[in-house]
């Protein structure tokens, strides 16, 4: 049985994945030699690293791996700002701010003028 070639996502295949992975746990050893003393790191938390200050506040960071450049309207950019929305509102009811960081290995798409 051949696999239907509409279905197939090259963004979705392992060697994509592992990729991405690899570099999130580079950046995460990364991160944790960066704390300070009152910071812990959570991985895998409201986003995919989470530096939070002990008493409250920190930086949320979502991690991607990309080839291609990346604007405000690629839906990965749209989904990972939305999903930090969501996070962001729960959060700030409980008292605690958090800023948020996207980080991609692709270039960020030139703006256009207006």
């Amino acid at each position: 049985m051949t696999p239907d070639a509409s279905l197939l996502r090259p963004e979705r295949a392992a060697h994509a994945t592992i990729r991405g992975y690899l570099y999130q746990v580079c950046l995460g050893v990364q991160r944790w030699l960066e704390l300070g003393p009152e910071e812990i790191l959570l991985c895998e938390g409201d986003e995919d690293l989470d530096r939070r200050i002990l008493g409250g506040g920190g930086l949320s960071e979502q991690v991607k791996v990309s080839s291609d450049s990346l604007g405000l309207s690629d839906r990965v950019v749209r989904e990972s700002l939305g999903n930090f929305v969501v996070s962001y509102v729960a959060l700030r009811g409980q008292g605690e701010t958090r800023r948020f960081l996207f980080t991609t290995t692709g270039p960020a798409r030139r703006a256009r003028g207006f």
